[in-house]
């Protein structure tokens, strides 16, 4: 049997019947070799019984309804094998069981569940489960798959399963729950999870060697009725050797500890933190990678310059007051933008202050500001005051220049562009207008009414500026006159949120919690991936086809650009409202836990590849 389709799947199902979790409704499929391809649905369990064999193919999804036969609030869908069941995808087409809703959150459906079987899963992806992959006197294989936010990544009952160079990530309860199995559990990677790796209540002989254990409330665990010593193996523990709790007396860990730097599944890209830099208040200015360094600012009014390798402070300056815009890089100096409503000219490198340019106070002072930019020396800044003003920098001094008054603060960092021949400063302003300046006269060239409010800076193009605004509306503008291209509704507002152009793709984040990927040339929506938490960041290209997206929900996610797949997440605690800058192969991101992290993608070779970075 063949399902290419949902629909063709949906039918084959209805001709056996579907199952369910106990007490729910339930049926067999007949013996033999069953084949599924494609996109998969399941809104009631199917049973596949002994002597029989299913098969996902390479690029297979199957989707889990949410179904809830007991009223415990999470998900029993589930998929039921007492024969074999092969699953085998590859690093670019993996197989997928998820939710029917994104995205995949832990208890969203129920189960794999193998009962006097065997298995054999390879680059397969298990995500939002309850509990994930279940087995019962059974035997198998798992490797360089991921399992992620599931209640449970896997119930081991009495089996023998051999899990080499897989990822269990940002489970609530057990990334790996065994019990009296023996278990070959080699190179894989364990990370953001509340127990690692559980032990119920005994081990039949399991081996555990190589594994990379990092941030997992408890890496290695044992069960309350556990009896006994269990050898938990050398592994990279991230911490302190695990031990059995001081109350269970009966029980004894035996572990020794070793670097595994190639622990996680082949093939797939990976987030990892490099270095991380306290910088004692909320980081929401994006950072700016230069001169051998990034320059980052805080909530706490510290600017600094720190090392692009390690992240040790080259250089650092106290403001008065809170700073969340970028600073920008002129020739020889730096300009930040203070909220004490100074706008500050410093030394590049040492941050020594040169001058100061104070704003008068405005009913409109509050966060967040609008970062400056530079064209030579001349430096351009807009205010919360409403105002844009430009000053001459060479002397080491803020010589005005000119000043434009709008009709509503500016809160988005300011932009240059070209049109045609003539160089404009694009500022878009809460007061509904993207205003094209002159660089020289400060006039403008011409204004584009968004019909509401603009909070986010502009992505621009060879011929087009692409902003959205706080309503809800991504907007394209001729660069040469300012008239509309076109407009492309959203399912929610732009709070700091620019797009990423990106090979003619509009990459934008807001605040519904959704990442649009839509047609620079002509609006279309190309697609768009749920996040779980709005977004108010512009994503990072953090390696070739891969997006790094900052969520308020304290999430890095790192997508693929062609499709919107998840490929991975870290889970950093508090918002991000900072936008990433990629520089080198890093992607540096502030969050508001007050650090400055720098992060990489890392990607283990497939089989007969060199390692990849």
């Amino acid at each position: 049997m063949r399902a290419g389709v949902a629909v063709a799947l949906c039918l084959c199902l209805s001709m056996f019947g579907c199952a369910g979790a106990p007490g729910g409704p339930r049926s067999e499929a007949p013996p033999g070799r069953t084949v599924w391809q494609g996109q998969v649905r399941i809104a009631e369990d199917i049973t596949f019984p002994r002597g029989s064999e299913l098969v996902l193919e390479p690029g297979t999804v199957v989707r889990f309804a949410f179904r809830d036969d007991d009223g415990d609030g999470w998900g029993d869908a589930s998929l039921r094998v007492e024969g074999a069941l092969i699953a085998r995808g590859t690093p670019e087409e993996p197989v997928v069981f998820t939710s029917e809703n994104a995205p995949a959150e832990p208890g969203s459906w129920g189960e794999i569940r193998i009962d006097f079987g065997s298995f054999h899963l390879s680059h397969v992806l298990v995500e939002g489960s309850t509990r994930g992959l279940h087995t019962h006197f059974s035997r198998g294989r798992v490797e360089d798959s991921v399992f992620r936010r599931n209640v449970d990544g896997t119930r081991f009952g009495e089996s023998a399963v051999e899990v080499e160079r897989c990822l269990f990530a940002e489970h609530p309860g057990k990334a790996m729950n065994s019990r009296r199995c023996r278990n070959r559990v080699m190179g894989n990677l364990f990370r953001g999870n509340r127990h690692g790796i559980f032990l119920f209540e005994a081990d039949a002989g399991s081996a555990f060697e190589a594994n990379h254990f990092r941030d997992n409330e408890a890496p290695f665990y044992l069960g309350d009725f556990f009896e006994g010593t269990v050898d938990a193996g050398t592994n990279d523990w991230g911490g302190a050797l695990p031990a059995a709790a001081p109350d269970n007396e009966a029980a004894r860990i035996l572990a020794a500890f070793a670097p595994a730097p190639e622990a996680g599944p082949r093939g797939w890209p990976l987030l990892e933190e490099l270095w991380r830099a306290e910088l004692g208040g909320f980081v929401d200015a994006p950072p700016v990678p230069a001169d051998e360094g990034v320059y980052a600012a805080s909530w706490n009014g510290a600017l600094l310059r720190l090392g692009f390798l390690d992240g040790a402070v080259l250089a650092s300056v106290s403001l008065p007051d809170a700073v969340d815009a970028p600073p920008a890089l002129g020739p020889g100096v730096v300009a930040a933008a203070c909220w004490d409503r100074g706008l500050y000219l410093l030394r590049r490198g040492s941050l020594e202050v040169l001058d100061v340019h104070a704003e008068a106070p405005s009913p409109a002072d509050d966060h967040r500001q609008s970062g400056p930019v530079f064209l030579g020396t001349t430096l351009v800044a807009a205010g919360w005051s409403g105002t844009v003003r430009a000053f001459e920098t060479s002397g080491g001094r803020l010589e005005p220049l000119w000043s434009f008054p709008a009709g509503g603060p500016f809160r988005a960092d300011l932009r240059t562009a070209r049109a045609g021949a003539r160089t404009l400063i694009l500022a878009p302003s809460q007061d509904g207008n993207l205003y094209a300046l002159d660089p020289v006269s400060g006039q403008p060239a011409w204004v584009y009414r968004a019909g509401a409010p603009l909070l986010s800076a502009p992505a621009v193009g060879e011929e087009t500026v692409y902003l959205a605004d706080r309503a809800g509306t991504l907007h394209a503008v001729a660069l040469a006159g300012g008239t509309a291209r076109w407009t492309r509704r959203l399912a929610g507002g732009a709070w700091y949120a620019p797009p990423l152009l990106l090979d003619e793709v509009l990459y934008q984040g807001e605040d519904s919690g959704t990442l649009w990927a839509i047609a620079a040339g002509t609006g279309q929506v190309l697609w768009r991936r749920p996040l779980g938490a709005g977004v108010r960041a512009r994503p990072a290209e953090a390696s070739p086809g891969l997006l790094a997206v900052p969520t308020v929900g304290g999430r890095l996610v790192l997508l693929d650009g062609e499709t919107g797949f998840e490929r991975d997440a870290l889970s950093l605690g508090e918002p991000f409202l900072s936008t990433p800058e990629e520089r080198g192969g890093r992607v540096f991101l502030g969050g508001r836990d007050g650090h400055l992290r720098a992060l990489g993608v890392r990607r283990l070779p497939a089989s007969g590849e060199g390692r990849a970075r």
